[in-house]
């Protein structure tokens, strides 16, 4: 006598699955970002947007941000699908991770290969773990450990039901690639309970940031990079989606190359 679930038709297990890795794949990141957390001292201020970009979306959108700063610092020009930097720039950059982005394309590297970057990589996790430490972000390990148990337990499930009924499974695998890629998004989500309470409150607090929005215009420096960094790319007034595209990765990316300035002047804005 087969036993629940693989007692169901097929159909019927079909919907089961779905509830069933429902709720094996969300409920990590819910009891991660709503349980209270053990350290209950008074959250830390932040004030770099690099580090509340980390925050949000880790070191990556820390990447992306810093190369919108120095587009919108008139240190880096989009030339097409490549990036063109100002001569000596680099002595007038303080944040680490801006240099390090800086200084990449200055070496003519592909804009596809910059989150691959080895100093790029070895700063953004500083800044993970740096908010790691303080209770902001939930560590890499533990997300990788969680994501693993997922999919083990939908693996062992689906396994089952097809060791038990066999063929046709066909629909069971698609469900079960859907949730891999489900499960991978958990993963990629950092922030803690903390880290999710201390975001609200910085949004909160730049509301009024974000109500002005339209009004502020490229080189407009420190208020650009909070916008993006609370509130993400989309909040900006202007477009920067075709420079981010260009940091998405490509077999034949076009170098990059420095070494002339912004181009006809910052009026027109550096890059599109």
């Amino acid at each position: 006598m087969k036993l629940f679930p693989f007692n169901l038709t097929g159909p019927h297990f079909l919907w089961f699955f779905i509830v069933f890795g429902l709720c094996v794949v969300m409920l990590p990141l819910y009891r991660r970002r709503t349980f209270p957390p053990q350290d209950d001292s008074p959250l830390p201020h932040l004030t770099d947007p690099i580090e509340i970009a980390t925050l949000r979306a880790g070191y990556e959108e820390a990447a992306r941000l810093a190369l919108i700063v120095l587009n919108d610092r008139c240190l880096i020009k989009q030339d097409g699908k490549t990036f063109r930097c100002l001569l000596g720039g680099a002595g007038s950059i303080r944040v680490p991770i801006e240099l390090a982005v800086l200084q990449y394309f200055e070496r003519g590297l592909p804009p596809g290969d910059l989150l691959n970057d080895g100093a790029v990589g070895n700063l953004g996790r500083k800044l993970e773990s740096s908010l790691e430490q303080r209770g902001l972000r939930v560590p890499a390990v533990e997300r990788a450990q969680v994501f693993c148990l997922s999919l083990a337990a939908l693996g062992i499930v689906a396994g089952l039901r097809i060791w038990v009924s066999g063929p046709p499974f066909a629909f069971l695998l698609i469900e079960c690639a859907a949730f891999v890629v489900l499960a991978n998004w958990v993963r990629r989500q950092g922030p803690s309970a903390r880290g999710v309470r201390l975001l609200s409150q910085l949004q909160a607090l730049f509301l009024r940031l974000k109500a002005r929005a339209n009004r502020i215009r490229r080189g407009a420096g420190p208020e650009v990079a909070l916008l993006a960094a609370v509130y993400g790319f989309g909040a900006l007034p202007f477009s920067v989606r075709s420079m981010l595209a260009l940091l998405r990765p490509k077999s034949n990316s076009a170098g990059s190359s420095c070494g002339s300035g912004c181009g006809g002047g910052c009026g027109g804005g550096c890059g599109s």
